[in-house]
């Protein structure tokens, strides 16, 4: 990184920075990156793309005396680090989370405060269209912004999953299963969270309502046990978590009770699950 230190960049945008020099693996996905805003800058100057039209209107051409001191390829280095940052603090505003439209067509987010990578662009001579169309250039194709950013972010801890994980404990799937449905739950189980191969299971067992930790197998070491019912995980699968028992005798009527103390302990314990279904009492 050379003249872009001239660049004033924020102190989000010089800790993007600072951590980029701080990994040496993420170094070379870095020049790459900043390499490919380089070429989008060019080709944004050149006199054939005044032919196309964006809302911004035509992009200006510098004459010489106009054009700013700063070289295009320390711009282009000063340019990167601010919008990685304004990519991570969209993604880190969404909880961890790229969900649909985070992003638009040009790789940036109407999600956050854009102002400073813009601030960014037009210390280095940039205007704010000439930015977006070169940010449309590197984003190509990608579904949200190029893996190449997403890998520099993940390595140099911009981006975690932390806020994600509280999201699911908070908004975890609990709905009730239909009779049609049920049998996929064994005997005494009365609700199931699954959380990959891992199910977190409300029973009954010895009179209590219970709660057990139940690791799925293969369906082809299924069908050999359990043969009659290869979805049922069979008792010698699940291990009993020792410290959840519910004080109530196990009947139809505090049922929906019991699965509620059952969904407070798994979140106390802050275990998380994609979904928990539980069975309906009959009418």
């Amino acid at each position: 990184m050379g003249r872009e230190a001239d660049v004033h960049l924020y102190q989000a945008q010089q800790n993007i920075r600072f951590s980029i020099q701080a990994c040496p693996k993420v170094l070379s996905d870095f020049e790459v990156l900043c390499a490919e805003f380089e070429a989008a800058l060019d080709e944004t100057e050149r006199p054939a793309d005044l032919e196309k039209t964006d809302p911004f209107g035509a992009v200006a051409i510098h004459s010489a005396a106009d054009r700013p001191q700063i070289e295009i390829t320390d711009a282009a280095t000063a340019i990167a680090v601010a919008w990685l940052e304004m990519v991570a603090s969209a993604i880190m505003d969404q909880d961890g989370e790229i969900g649909p439209g985070l992003f638009d067509e040009d790789g940036v987010s109407i999600f956050c405060d854009t102002r400073r990578l813009f601030e960014v662009a037009k210390d280095c001579g940039i205007g704010a269209a000439r930015a977006r169309r070169a940010f449309a250039r590197v984003r190509k194709g990608a579904a949200a912004v190029p893996s190449r950013a997403m890998k520099i972010l993940g390595s140099i801890g911009a981006v975690k999953v932390a806020k994600r994980k509280t999201r699911l404990r908070q908004k975890s799937r609990i709905r009730p299963l239909a009779p049609c449905f049920a049998a996929g739950l064994d005997g005494n189980e009365i609700a199931r969270a699954k959380a990959g191969s891992i199910f977190y299971t409300l029973v009954v067992e010895k009179g209590s309502y219970e709660a057990g930790r139940a690791r799925k197998i293969s369906v082809n070491r299924q069908r050999l046990r359990r043969a009659d019912d290869p979805d049922v995980i069979s008792e010698a699968d699940v291990d009993m978590i020792s410290d959840f028992s519910s004080p109530f005798i196990p009947c139809h009527e505090i049922q929906e009770t019991a699965v509620q103390h059952f969904v407070a302990f798994l979140a106390d314990k802050g275990y998380t699950y994609q979904r928990l279904v539980y069975r309906v009492p009959p009418a």
